[in-house]
């Protein structure tokens, strides 16, 4: 199931402007509408949105949180390969490869431009990255390569 936008929309474009997959439509000033068929309910629309308008699958009001505390991506250096594979799939260009392909490690180039979605997590084969909340980034173990930001851990 896919998520959806209530009548409270305001038709901001907040939500269009940071879904990964273009999944969203409207116009300014206009309540917008969510595709379900192109949705990957990711939440990233429920983020951004300032009106509590978006809805999850389960009709929950999906949780909108300050830039600080949504997740981001961290890279387990150990664990990845440079296969870019993440860094091809980012609609939002906010991932790099540091070094040549397949020796080198990917790092978060542009956390601002990053919407959480978690598709880098999701297509990393070798599972070398994690979302991790701003604010409470204890990472898990082995998650010990770079932190947000490309910095070292």
């Amino acid at each position: 199931m896919a998520f959806s936008i209530a009548r409270t929309c305001d038709g901001c474009s907040a939500c269009a402007r940071r879904c990964p997959v273009a999944a969203i439509t409207g116009q300014v000033g206009a309540p917008y509408a969510i595709l379900a068929d192109l949705c990957i309910d990711c939440g990233a629309c429920g983020l951004a949105c300032r009106r509590n308008a978006i809805l999850t699958a389960s009709g929950q009001i999906a949780p909108r949180l300050p830039l600080a505390q949504r997740p981001r991506p961290v890279i387990d250096s150990d664990r990845c390969n440079g296969c870019q594979m993440c860094v091809d799939f980012c609609a939002f260009a906010c991932l790099r490869i540091i070094g040549p392909r397949y020796q080198g490690v990917v790092a978060l180039a542009n956390a601002r431009a990053c919407v959480s979605c978690g598709e880098c997590a999701a297509v990393c084969s070798k599972g070398a990255i994690a979302l991790v909340s701003g604010e409470t980034a204890v990472l898990p173990k082995p998650f010990s390569g770079l932190a947000v930001g490309g910095e070292a851990a």
